[in-house]
This record gives C-alpha cells, structure tokens and sequence, in this order.
C-alpha cells in the first residue's frame, strides 16, 4: 500500500512540476513579447502642437526637438517628451498642449518642428 502512494505521489508530483514549468517557461515568453510591444509603442508615441484655437498644427516623435524662435530672432532648440495624449515636457518642463500653444502666443513665440537630431555621445 505505501508502494503504491509513494509510486502515485511520485507521478502526480511529477505532473504538476512539469505543468508550473511550462506555465513558468509561457508566463516568460509573454512577458518578453509585451516588453518588445511597450519599446515598440514607445518609438510610435507622437506628440501633438495645437495652435490656441486647438487646431492641430504639427508632431513630432517622443524624444524629438522643438524650435523656439523669439520675436527678437533668437531660437533654442528644446528636447520633448511625451506623457499622455495631452501632455508633453518641454526641455523638462510639463506642459498641456493647448496652454502651450495659448503661452506661446501671448509672448510671441513661434515654434517648428527641427529633424532628428542624434544625441552627444551614440
């Protein structure tokens, strides 16, 4: 009778290893396959530039440059980053795109999109 416990203990406790080691091995490979589709959504964010009326004016991709051209004729060129649908950081700052766009007219502030540009460095 022990025999024959320990001979379906075995077999059972066999099974259920087998089966938490192919849940395991599956749970991975989900978990590689939803990282590659987060890198990918990533690199497809945009972010949108109203004008103060909230019409869509341009985009550019996560990570891409803004240029500022001041009334007097300097520029900067500013890093953008996206948050959410709504929301873009400008050069770190957090800003809403339609008090952006309404910002940037009150103080004569034109913007564009500039290329790509390839960081310092890479």
């Amino acid at each position: 009778m022990f025999g024959i416990g320990m001979a379906v203990g075995c077999a059972l406790g066999g099974t259920i290893g087998v089966l938490f080691m192919t849940l395991a091995v599956a749970g991975k490979r989900e978990d590689e396959q939803m990282a590659a589709l987060f890198e990918k959504k990533k690199h497809e964010r945009k972010i949108c530039f109203l004008d103060k009326d909230a019409n869509w004016v341009f985009s550019i991709p996560d990570g891409g440059y803004l240029e500022l051209i001041a009334g007097n004729g300097d520029k900067q060129a500013c890093r953008c980053n996206y948050v959410d649908d709504e929301h873009m950081k400008i050069n770190g700052t957090l800003w809403q795109a339609l008090d952006f766009a309404e910002q940037m007219e009150e103080r004569g502030i034109a913007y564009r999109p500039l290329p790509q540009q390839k960081e310092r460095g890479r």
